[in-house]
């Protein structure tokens, strides 16, 4: 028989839909997490410490439209453990650790090249 699902569907408030790109300024601790899409494109020259505080679990896709450094710390982990130095059309994928903390899980320059691993390579 059909089961009957009586009652009120909520969503977590942390939850987010795939919406269009949205914009943020880059400050030392900039707001990606409270962004209202996944995709985030961040404008701006300014040194990035830091991204704000969001729910473990929250996973952001971010696209620069300009140069900056993302400086790698315990809140701030990114790949290879070094700084970053980012370039128009620059990306990376996210994840908040909860508390702070965000790592960094995939950087990809404009340029095609990795840091650290020099060009990605493609599957035939």
């Amino acid at each position: 028989d059909g089961a009957d699902l009586t009652g009120t569907l909520t969503m977590d408030a942390a939850a987010i839909n795939e919406a269009a790109e949205f914009e943020v300024s880059s400050s030392s601790t900039t707001a990606i997490g409270a962004a209202p899409s996944n995709n985030v494109r961040i404008a701006g020259s300014t040194t990035i410490n830091a991204f704000d505080v969001a729910p473990a679990g929250v996973t952001r896709r971010v696209r620069f439209a300009g140069a900056l450094t993302l400086t790698h710390s315990a809140t701030l982990q990114l790949p290879g453990g070094a700084n970053i130095a980012t370039a128009d059309g620059d990306c990376l994928i996210a994840q908040s650790l909860g508390g702070g903390i965000w790592k960094v899980m995939f950087y990809q320059r404009q340029s095609g090249l990795v840091p650290g691993l020099g060009t990605m390579a493609t599957a035939a």
